[in-house]
């Protein structure tokens, strides 16, 4: 029964193990949901044994699918790799990739890592990572100054492709130690109303500026903005205590600035950051470092 066994019965599964929804499964390997639910069976047929236990609600693996799946998932990731060096060999992956991160909190924590796992499989492709203004985050993409963007998320650009996330932050108000909120263990956005905010520009893609920078209360009050040019310039103003700041709660771990106070706010969900590049420039070294961003990613959570 073993002959039986092909690699693409333990790609849905390794997929759905993953996903824990075959919906959701079946959209990544471009697949019907009744195909994965085909492949997944013939391998618990081969198995002998249930490898997830379904509900009308949710799906999980069993005790046997969690150690077919620690068995399975580095000898198929190898696999990947493998064919993927050889393509990108093929394709001359050489040269130089041109990263740039809209503010160091961007990136978030494992892009040294990602980098470096980059750079080991394509010794041939250098990173160059430079540093985007906010005040302009999707020029350099646009004029071809860069190959990838580090940005915050969501992004709703039609002539870009959003690629995989790279962090996920708490949101913090930043605030000079000795404002009148500096003491509070939290705030929520209707406090935002009393003060003035650091805003973005023009440039700012309306979608990003909404969900990161409130304009309105709940209860409708509006929130002022004054536009700043640059990170240094917003914390010398907040701790001057000529504004507040409504950030994550990453960036003194990033940009450390005197006389600032960080406070949790409560009532804005978390925020991701991730890549985003031309979809004129989808290229063979775009895609690898991409692919390699998402592994080690979804290595990084799946450890925690």
């Amino acid at each position: 029964m073993v002959d039986h066994l092909e690699l693409r019965h333990l790609r849905a599964f390794l997929v759905v193990a993953e996903e824990l929804h075959f919906g959701r499964a079946a959209d990544r390997l471009r697949v019907s949901p009744s195909r994965v639910s085909q492949l997944v069976r013939a391998l618990e047929t081969v198995m002998g044994t249930a490898l997830f236990e379904r509900t009308s609600r949710s799906v999980a693996l069993t005790p046997i699918g969690e150690r077919l799946r620690s068995r399975v998932q580095p000898a198929c990731d190898e696999l990947a790799q493998a064919v993927d060096d050889l393509r990108n060999g093929a394709n001359g992956l050489s040269g130089e990739l041109r990263l740039g991160v809209v503010l160091a909190t961007n990136g978030g924590p494992h892009l040294p890592e990602i980098i470096g796992l980059f750079e080991a499989r394509h010794p041939a492709c250098r990173v160059v990572v430079s540093e985007i203004a906010w005040t302009d985050p999707l020029g350099p993409l646009r004029r071809g100054e860069v190959d990838l963007t580090a940005i915050r998320f969501p992004l709703r650009q039609p002539d870009l492709v959003v690629g995989p996330v790279l962090t996920t932050d708490r949101r913090a108000l930043a605030v000079a130690d000795d404002h009148p909120l500096a003491g509070r263990s939290w705030v929520c956005v209707e406090d935002l109303a009393d003060y003035e905010l650091a805003g973005g520009t023009s440039a700012v893609p309306p979608e990003l500026i909404e969900a990161l920078i409130p304009r309105t209360t709940p209860s409708g009050r509006p929130i002022a903005h004054r536009a700043v040019a640059g990170s240094v310039q917003t914390l010398a103003m907040v701790a001057r205590g000529e504004i507040v700041h409504a950030t994550v709660a990453s960036l003194p771990d990033y940009m450390s600035y005197p006389g600032i106070t960080y406070i949790p706010i409560v009532d804005l969900p978390p925020c991701d950051a991730g890549l985003v590049w031309r979809a004129s420039q989808d290229t063979p070294a775009v895609r690898a470092f991409a692919a390699v961003a998402h592994e080690v990613v979804t290595a990084v959570r799946r450890a925690a």
